[in-house]
C-alpha cells in the first residue's frame, strides 16, 4: 500500500482482508443450530416413545410425527416416524430388525443433507485429528488483526470522539427492532381478529355473528372481591382467573372475546398491553410437548411470523394473557402433567396473566394456590336474552328485530321453564336459530332441542350441490363423535379432534359403500361446508366438532338402541360420557334402567338424568333446570 493512502482506504482494505478470514473461523468453532436442533428433537421423539411404552400406550409414531411437522431442523416425518418407532420396540422389549436400521441410516443421510457447511466441516476436524487446519486458521486471523491495528493506528487516537457516534448507532438500532416489533405485533392482531371475529354456529354461513357488535357479555359470580362482576372488570382485577361454568355456559366464545379485546380498537383493552394467546387444552392431549412449546405451535398453525420470538419476549417482559380453555377436555393422565405445566409457567414468570375455564362438574380444586380467584359463570338475565335476540333479528339495512324475534320473546313468556333453559348461552343460539329454520318452536327436552337443530343443519341446503343424503351425514357424524368419546383416535390427537386422514378412512367404516377417495373427502367436505357441525383447524388437517354438546349428543345419539353399551362406557370413562349419558335420557322413551344405574353410581348425574327425561321442561323447578345444565 502506499504511504500517502488516506485512513479511510487504509480501514475499507484493512476490513476487506479482515473478512476474507472470518469464514473459515465460523466454520471451525461456530456450533450449527441446525444439528443442535436436530438432536434436540430428535431426543423428544424418543422419550417420548419411552414414556408411552413404559405406560402401556399403544404407539402412535404417525401422530408424533404430525405433531412434529413444522420443525426448526426440517426433519422429514419419515425420520421422525422411524425414529418413534425403533426407540418404543426398544423401550417394550420388541425386536428391532435390521431393516429399521436401514430405513433410519437411509432417512438420517436424507434429513442431514441440508445441514450447514460448518457443522460438517467442524466434525472433520474433530473425527480426523489434523489440527493443521485449526492452527493455519488461527495464523491468518492473527495477521489480518495486525494487520487492521496497523492501518487504524491514527485513528484510535480519536477513539473518544467515535464513541458517541457508536451510541447513536445503537440508539437507531434500538428503533428498528422497535418498529419490527410492532409489526409483528400488528400482524399478530390481524390474525386474531381473522380467527376470531365472526362465529358460524348455529348461523346462516352468509350471517356469522359478529364477536364485536353483537356478543353480550357474561357475569361471575363468588369472587373474594364482589358477589357479581362483569367477566371483563374481573380479568382487569384479578391476575390469574379460574371461570367455571355449565356446558354452554359460553366458556370458549369469552375467551375468544377476551382475545379480541387488544385487536380491535372498538373494544377496551381488559389488560394494559397485554399480548392474548388463547389456546384449546385439548391440544395437549398425548403433545409430546411442553405448554410453553404448544403455545408457538399453536401460533405457527395461526401463520404467525416469528411465533417464538413473540412467546419468549413476552413471558420476559410479563405482558402476556394466556387464555386457556377447557381443563375439563384434558384426559387423567395429560391433565395431570399440563397443571403441572401450568403451575411452573405461572411461578417463572410472575407478571404473565392468565384466565383458564373448565366445567362446574369437572373442577377439582387443583388450582387453589395458583390462581388469585375462581368464579362461576352465570346464566343470561332476562335483559341479556332481550339484548341477544335484538342482535340476533337485526341486519345492517333493519337494525331492528323482526316479527319471528317478537314470536320468540311471546314464547318465552308463555313459557318461563323454557325462558330458565334459554338463560344458557348455547341453548339460547339453539332456540333462537329452530325459530329462524322452522317458524316455530315447540316445547320439550334439552336433549330433543339439540335433535332438532342439528338435523335442521345437516339437511339444509345453502345452494351448492349434495352428493350425499342426510341420513348418510348423520350415520357418519354419530360414528365419528362415538369414535372419538371412545377414545380411538389415539394416534397423537385427543377426545375432541382428530387428523383429517382418519377421519377419512373412518367414512368406508361407518358407510361401507363409500370407499372411494372422492368420497371420503368430498363427504367430509360437504359436512364442514354446509352444515358446520365440524370444522377444519390447523391448516386444514385436523377435524373437530364445533362444539363438545354437539359430539356428545352424537355419540349418544349412536348409542340410541344400545344401553348397555352406554353403561359400560360411563362405567369406564364417567368424566367423557356423562354429559353424552345425560342427553341419551332424554332422547329414548324409556331410560328407567339406565337412570337407576347411574343413580346409584353419580346421585347428582342420576338427579340430571331423570330431569332429562321428563317429556318437556315445563313444570320443572328452576333448580333442577340449573342441576340440568350443570
Amino acid at each position: 500500500m502506499l504511504p500517502g493512502m488516506s485512513a479511510s482506504i487504509r480501514i475499507f482494505i484493512s476490513a476487506v482482508v479482515l473478512a476474507l478470514f472470518l469464514p473459515v473461523a465460523t466454520l471451525v468453532f461456530a456450533p450449527s443450530a441446525q444439528a443442535a436442533t436436530s438432536a434436540q428433537i430428535l431426543d423428544e421423539v424418543k422419550n417420548q416413545a419411552r414414556q408411552d411404552a413404559e405406560a402401556g400406550r399403544p404407539m402412535r409414531a404417525q401422530g408424533v410425527a404430525e405433531m412434529y411437522r413444522h420443525n426448526d431442523a426440517q426433519l422429514s416425518t419419515t425420520l421422525i416416524s422411524i425414529i418413534y418407532s425403533r426407540e418404543y420396540r426398544r423401550a417394550s422389549g420388541q425386536p428391532v430388525g435390521g431393516a429399521d436400521e436401514a430405513k433410519v441410516a437411509e432417512a438420517t443421510t436424507e434429513a442431514s443433507f441440508g445441514a450447514s457447511f460448518g457443522a460438517s466441516f467442524k466434525e472433520f476436524i474433530d473425527t480426523s485429528g489434523d489440527s493443521s487446519v485449526l492452527t493455519w486458521t488461527t495464523a491468518f486471523l492473527l495477521v489480518a488483526l495486525l494487520v487492521l491495528i496497523y492501518f487504524t493506528r491514527s485513528i484510535l487516537v480519536d477513539l473518544g470522539g467515535r464513541a458517541l457516534f457508536a451510541v447513536m448507532a445503537l440508539v437507531r438500532r434500538g428503533q428498528t427492532q422497535r418498529r419490527s416489533g410492532r409489526r409483528l405485533l400488528s400482524g399478530y392482531r390481524k390474525v386474531l381478529l381473522r380467527s376470531y371475529g365472526f362465529v358460524r354456529m348455529f348461523r346462516d354461513p352468509k350471517e356469522p355473528m359478529d364477536m364485536v357488535t353483537d356478543y353480550v357479555g357474561l357475569r361471575v359470580r363468588g369472587l373474594p372481591d364482589a358477589e357479581v362482576m362483569e367477566v371483563e372488570d374481573a380479568v382487569r382485577h384479578y391476575r390469574r382467573l379460574l371461570l367455571i361454568g355449565s356446558p354452554g355456559s359460553g366458556k370458549s366464545l369469552l375467551l375468544q372475546r377476551l382475545a379480541l379485546h387488544s385487536a380491535d380498537p372498538r373494544l377496551s383493552e381488559v389488560a394494559d398491553a397485554a399480548l392474548p394467546i388463547l389456546l384449546e387444552l385439548h391440544r395437549m392431549n398425548g403433545a409430546p410437548m411442553p405448554l410453553r412449546k404448544m403455545l408457538a405451535y399453536k401460533l405457527s398453525f395461526q401463520k404467525v411470523r416469528g411465533a417464538d420470538a413473540l412467546i419468549n419476549r413476552g413471558l420476559s417482559e410479563g405482558n402476556l394473557l394466556l387464555l386457556l380453555d377447557g381443563l375439563d377436555e384434558l384426559s387423567q393422565f395429560d391433565r395431570n402433567h399440563v397443571l403441572v405445566d401450568i403451575k411452573t409457567l405461572l411461578g417463572r414468570f410472575p407478571d404473565v396473566r392468565c384466565v383458564i375455564t373448565c366445567r362446574k362438574s369437572s373442577y377439582r380444586n387443583e388450582l387453589r394456590g395458583v390462581v388469585d380467584a375462581t368464579g362461576e359463570l352465570i346464566g343470561f338475565s332476562d335483559d341479556d336474552i332481550d339484548s341477544f335476540l335484538t342482535h340476533w333479528g337485526s341486519t345492517p339495512e333493519n337494525p331492528h328485530a323482526g316479527p319471528g324475534v317478537a314470536r320468540l320473546r311471546e314464547f318465552f313468556a308463555a313459557h318461563p321453564t323454557v325462558r330458565s333453559l334459554a338463560r344458557n348461552p348455547m341453548m339460547l343460539n339453539i332456540l333462537a336459530f329452530i325459530r329462524a329454520s322452522t317458524q316455530t318452536v315447540n316445547v320439550q327436552t334439552r336433549a330433543r332441542y339439540l335433535a332438532e337443530a342439528v338435523d335442521i343443519l345437516i339437511a339444509r341446503d345453502i345452494g351448492e350441490n349434495q352428493r350425499y343424503t342426510p341420513d348418510q351425514k348423520f350415520k357418519f357424524l354419530c360414528h365419528i363423535a362415538r369414535y372419538l368419546q371412545d377414545g380411538g383416535a389415539r394416534e397423537g390427537t385427543d377426545l375432541f379432534s382428530l387428523p383429517r386422514k382418519l377421519a377419512q378412512q373412518e367414512v368406508s367404516t361407518a358407510l361401507p359403500r363409500l370407499t372411494k377417495t372422492s368420497d371420503t373427502r368430498g363427504l367430509i367436505d360437504e359436512i364442514v361446508n354446509q352444515t358446520s357441525l365440524l370444522w377444519l383447524v390447523a391448516g386444514g388437517e385436523v377435524l373437530k366438532f364445533a362444539h363438545p354438546a354437539l359430539q356428545q349428543y352424537l355419540a349418544a345419539a349412536s348409542l340410541i338402541d344400545n344401553q348397555e353399551g352406554l353403561l359400560i362406557r360411563y362405567r369406564s370413562d364417567p368424566d367423557a360420557w356423562r354429559e353424552s349419558v345425560k342427553i341419551w335420557c332424554g332422547l329414548v322413551d324409556d331410560p328407567g334402567r339406565v337412570i337407576e344405574t347411574v343413580m346409584r353410581l353419580d346421585p347428582p348425574t342420576g338427579v340430571a338424568c331423570k330431569a332429562e327425561a321428563q317429556s318437556s321442561v315445563d313444570g320443572l323447578p328452576p333448580d333442577l333446570i340449573e342441576t340440568l345444565m350443570s
